[in-house]
């Protein structure tokens, strides 16, 4: 019997236990600037939903600041920093990715979005091994802008690891060949990482060059600004925020992440705003409160009465929660491989209560058909993630949930907006 918990695993997310509430606003809570909607304030970036049929078991693991294990101690200046940010690699069925481009002249990079990480990497022309000439890789000897930094990097994974240092360049966010210097939506001296090094097979999997983060800074490597914070300090953009339309088909086009502000277009009904659930009044990740999960309009009681730390993650494909309370739900919906309660109509409505809203999902949302052997395979897109005590409980919403809902990061006002997709 295939174990299919096993084949179809995503990465973990790290996140702390203790969450608190944020100070009063001297707006209304639910007040949207009318400038987030203003087309000369904001620029879309096509996203792509990418499908692979391999599969790999992948975890998230802390980002250690040591020396390279393949680089010489007296190469470079090598950082002593704790522990301070962790990676993601997401549900290998699906990968989110769009366009970034770096260096002078610049290059064209394919990079997985992913609202939880803050930091960005791409591999590197040193990088020799099977995965790096496989992708595209970034020579940093061709670009008349980039700077050294020296400091060794690397990341973790259950089937394998990267590893390289850090470097700054010019990233931009859009083709600029052809605008004008004010019209380009560039960061100058962005850092990130150069992969210089994998062990293992582990991403070859991958369609993608790299990562570009869109957590908090809390969560980036000491030192370094992540690429949006530094898009709007270099005040490339008037609203520090950013929205998520993603298509629900693979290879379907429309899948949008829009910079500077709201495609109203994109969604509808109510656009609902919720404050972030934080560790400690700094956030890290765009967490938001859970106070109970529905089946058929029946409240399991489930995170009562405090509320659970809800993480909305475009970097992840399923929904997860702890084992005892995701597992009763899981258990409520009795989802089979062959498909057949989906076909026969017998599969409940699920809601999901942020706050006082419950988002619904209907079991095409929640339910992943794979192909294996010319048949259909249902998978459900709810998975246990047990955390250690002092790193949970936490639920995550993938892209299971946020391709129903329209997403919407507001680091200005510390909040998430939630709506109905559109459809097209």
């Amino acid at each position: 019997e295939k174990n299919m918990e096993t084949k179809f695993l995503f990465v973990l997310l790290l996140i702390g236990q203790v969450v608190v509430g944020l100070p009063h606003r001297s707006v209304p809570h639910d007040y949207i600037h009318p400038s987030l909607f203003e087309d000369e304030n904001i620029f879309d970036i096509k996203v792509t939903r990418l499908a692979t049929d391999d599969h790999h078991q992948f975890e998230r693991r802390t980002f250690p600041l040591k020396v390279a294990s393949h680089i010489e101690d007296d190469e470079f200046e090598a950082s002593n920093i704790e522990d301070s940010v962790v990676m993601l690699v997401n549900h290998k069925t699906t990968q989110y990715v769009a366009p970034f481009y770096v260096g002078t002249p610049a290059e064209k990079f394919t990079l997985i979005l992913d609202t939880g990480s803050s930091n960005m990497w791409i591999y590197g022309s040193a990088c020799h091994t099977d995965v790096c000439m496989n992708h595209k890789r970034f020579d940093h000897r061709r670009s008349s802008t980039w700077a050294k930094n020296g400091t060794g990097i690397m990341i973790r994974y259950g089937s394998g690891k990267i590893e390289g240092i850090l470097s700054s360049d010019h990233v931009m966010f859009e083709d600029c060949t052809t605008l004008k210097a004010e019209q380009c939506h560039l960061v100058i001296g962005q850092q990130f990482g150069e992969v210089e090094y994998t062990e293992g097979k582990a991403f070859m999997w991958g369609k993608y060059d790299g990562i570009l983060g869109l957590g908090f800074p809390k969560l980036a490597i000491d030192g370094t600004v992540p690429p949006f914070d530094n898009l709007f300090y270099q005040n490339r953009i008037k609203n520090p925020v950013f929205s998520f339309f993603m298509t629900p088909k693979a290879g379907q086009e429309g899948s949008v992440f829009t910079v500077g502000g709201i495609r109203q277009n994109l969604y509808t009904g109510p656009l609902r705003w919720h404050s972030l659930f934080v560790v400690d009044k700094t956030p890290e990740y765009w967490t938001v409160k859970l106070t109970d999960v529905f089946v058929d309009g029946k409240p399991l009681g489930i995170c009562k009465p405090n509320g659970c730390p809800f993480a909305v993650d475009t970097g992840t494909s399923l929904i997860t929660g702890p084992s005892h309370m995701v597992n009763r739900l899981i258990d409520k919906l009795d989802i089979d491989e062959g498909c057949h309660r989906l076909k026969a109509g017998k599969l409940p409505r699920i809601g999901f209560q942020i706050d006082e809203v419950i988002y619904d999902l209907d079991p095409e949302d929640y339910v992943m058909k794979v192909q294996e052997d010319g048949s259909d395979i249902c998978i459900g897109g709810l998975r246990d993630l047990d955390l250690p005590p002092e790193k949970g409980p936490l639920w995550i919403a993938g892209d299971v949930f946020l391709r129903r809902y329209y997403s919407v990061y507001d680091r200005n006002d510390l909040r998430v907006g939630l709506a109905r997709a559109a459809q097209i």
